[in-house]
């Protein structure tokens, strides 16, 4: 009998995967045009899994600090057996608590594989249900009101608006959306923009507007002020508050739901275990995103029997969206039912029209 000379290995490369935005992105915390996320391709046996990390500043993440780190972790897990609990626990010891996204995107990469080898949807390989249609928001940047109003008009398909706030501007430019859109039901996002002060003075406003929602107001270190701002007629979402379990447990008591993201918290095994513990805290669950394309957006969607709601639009705001198989029609996200996670490369020169 002969004997392979060699066992497999994982072969694991990083390269830039540079996202153009349709518009400027505003939000509190600054500016953005084009989104340098990176591209996680994982080899072994013949095949290939692929994966996306969306470095955030806000997480002292970049493309070069995440490009590097999985770097790091391919030397550690490249000669080790394809087993993922396995794998998690190397990539934990390795870039856990700093290196969440690079993690996220390697761990993304290797489920993929995986999925893609055995037939089986990431969904699966978690234990979960299958992939199920979720209605996301559409999100609306700061910007002048005229501009943000005329965003809202050409988002007329979408029953869910996230409207970004915190800029010098205070609500003129979310009053000009709820002008331009009456019909639709309104979230709103501050990005850490807001004191407790300030904040306590915009809500009643938010509320006469009909916003159901209002994400993160304070920074995260003022998370346990949050509470001070509950019962005021507006539910309140955590999401810079909430990267870890511990985060988790901390927050629970000041809001009334949580929005996590598979590039914030380290992965998809990260993700789906603060949802399950989301909901044993009755907490209402968001998936997230940042700007990502259909890559990552697919390994939330990967979760979506978990979720309550979504802004999972990082996708339909770029427009070089490199990939296929995550469809949106009046809102409403549905996956392929491909194996992995469920989307593959756009045909060459074809590009997405959302």
């Amino acid at each position: 009998m002969r004997f392979p000379s060699e066992l497999p290995r994982f072969e694991i490369t990083a390269s830039p995967l540079r996202l153009t935005l349709r518009d400027p992105f505003t939000i509190a915390r600054g500016t953005e045009s084009v989104r340098p996320n990176v591209l996680v391709r994982v080899r072994y046996q013949g095949s290939e899994g692929l994966g996306e990390a969306s470095p955030n500043r806000r997480y002292r993440e970049d493309e070069t600090s995440v490009v590097a780190a999985i770097g790091r972790a391919a030397a550690r897990i490249a000669d080790m057996r394809c087993d993922l609990p396995l794998l998690g626990r190397a990539l934990d010891e390795e870039l856990g608590g700093k290196d969440l996204s690079a993690r996220a995107g390697l761990e993304m990469a290797l489920y993929d594989w995986v999925g893609r080898s055995s037939g089986m949807a990431v969904s699966q390989l978690l234990a979960l249900e299958p992939s199920r249609p979720l209605t996301t928001s559409f999100t609306i940047a700061i910007a002048e009101p005229s501009e943000m109003a005329r965003r809202a008009r050409a988002a007329a398909d979408f029953p869910v608006l996230k409207v970004k706030v915190g800029g010098p501007g205070g609500l003129a430019g979310l009053e000009a959306v709820r002008a331009a859109r009456p019909d639709a039901r309104l979230m709103c996002d501050a990005n850490e923009g807001w004191s407790v002060e300030s904040a306590r003075g915009f809500i009643p406003r938010l509320a006469s507007m009909g916003v159901e929602w209002l994400e993160q107001p304070l920074p995260a270190s003022d998370s346990h002020l949050l509470g001070e701002l509950r019962g005021r007629g507006v539910r309140l979402m955590a999401d810079e508050s909430l990267v870890t379990m511990g985060d988790l447990e901390a927050v629970a008591p000041h809001v009334d739901g949580v929005n996590v993201k598979v590039a914030k918290v380290g992965g998809l095994a990260p993700a789906a275990a603060l949802l399950s513990r989301a909901r044993e805290l009755r907490l209402a669950t968001m998936l997230g995103c940042m700007i990502e394309s259909s890559l990552g957006i697919a390994s939330a969607m990967q979760l979506s029997s978990m979720a309550d709601f979504a802004d999972l639009d990082g996708h339909l705001l770029i427009v070089d969206d490199p990939f296929e198989g995550l469809e949106c029609h009046g809102g409403e996200l549905r996956l392929s039912a491909a194996p992995g996670l469920g989307v593959r490369w756009r045909e060459k020169g074809v590009v997405s029209s959302q």
